[in-house]
């Protein structure tokens, strides 16, 4: 029996339960990733796929909630194949450049707000959260 039609009978996920067990890209929505990508879904995935080969088929994973403080249930991975690294090029890889660039357009964009809005601004940051490490600089 193949891993898609394994995955369609006997998959719990509804999520790749109907495209043979493959999981997609939140970002390209594709099913190819980079190691940056995988890390944003599960570290654990990079550790586990880094000892793999083509074709291999891991042992069952505890698989953690989105929370990660509970057991959310078993993953099975199933390594299809694997690109090999190459220099980026503006014709191989427009789209990824693209959504790159627009990516970082917004994102300094959104910083620019809020360093113009801050100083104007009432912010409350509860203690709990006083030491957090921020991505944009909320306290003066």
């Amino acid at each position: 029996m193949s891993f898609s039609k394994a995955a369609e009978l006997y998959s719990d996920d509804p999520e790749t339960k109907k495209n043979g067990g493959m999981i997609l890209n939140p970002a390209t929505n594709a099913t190819r990733f980079d190691i940056q990508e995988i890390n944003s879904i599960d570290n654990s995935l990079y550790y586990t796929l880094d000892k793999m080969n083509e074709g291999d088929i891991s042992k069952p994973l505890i698989m953690k909630s989105r929370s990660g403080d509970a057991v959310a249930g078993y993953r099975i991975i199933y390594l299809k194949t694997r690109t090999k690294p190459h220099v980026i090029s503006i014709k191989e890889d427009y789209q990824k450049l693209q959504l790159l660039t627009e990516n970082d357009k917004k994102r300094k964009t959104i910083t620019k707000w809020i360093d113009d809005k801050r100083s104007k601004t009432y912010i409350k940051i509860d203690n709990e959260y006083i030491n957090c490490d921020f991505d944009n600089k909320w306290i003066n």
